[in-house]
């Protein structure tokens, strides 16, 4: 980054950014302390088992960050839009309104509560694998198959494919 035109610094100083500028390494680690630094201030805490899932108790209210997108889950629609307002006073937001589908995830709402659902991402993974006409089974292998370590002859032709696979599994099983 260079010094902004007529602005001339003495020998060995260099200026320091009060902001994160989008784009740079730090950028995300600085947005994330600062909508933690905020979300504290409402009274969140960041849960133990996911840095991105916030808790409040009193109303119950979950805020899930991915990037810049925040899910915001609370038992009483008083308490989102008052959180809005105080969101929107301190950032810049869009409210989409209620989430019907997010990360690969479908939400469905109902009288009974909120169901998730992964059918569309899980079909898209089997698309683009090749894997739309296989057949379902209950079990992947007979209950009586033991496992051995393969040899070189039985080694994978493409490795990043089926990492990938993989990877996209996890995802679901993660996800929900």
């Amino acid at each position: 980054m260079e010094v902004p035109e007529g602005l001339t610094l003495p020998q060995g100083l260099c200026c320091l950014l009060c902001k994160a500028l989008y784009g740079l390494k730090q950028s995300p680690r600085e947005w994330h302390a600062c909508l933690t630094k905020f979300l504290q201030s409402q009274g969140f805490e960041r849960t133990n088992f996911d840095p991105c899932l916030f808790l409040r108790h009193d109303p119950l209210c979950l805020i899930n960050i991915y990037v810049d997108d925040l899910f915001v889950f609370s038992e009483e629609d008083n308490y989102l839009k008052q959180l809005g307002k105080e969101l929107s006073k301190k950032f810049e937001i869009t409210d989409a309104g209620p989430i019907s589908f997010g990360l690969g995830i479908q939400f469905t709402w109902t009288d009974n509560g909120l169901y998730l659902s992964q059918e569309a991402y899980l079909r898209s993974v089997l698309a683009c694998y090749g894997f739309t006409e296989c057949r379902t089974v209950g079990i992947p292998l007979d209950l009586n198959t033991t496992l051995h370590k393969g040899t070189p002859e039985e080694s994978l032709d493409d490795i990043p494919k089926y990492q990938s696979i993989v990877g996209s599994l996890m995802y679901a099983a993660l996800g929900t």
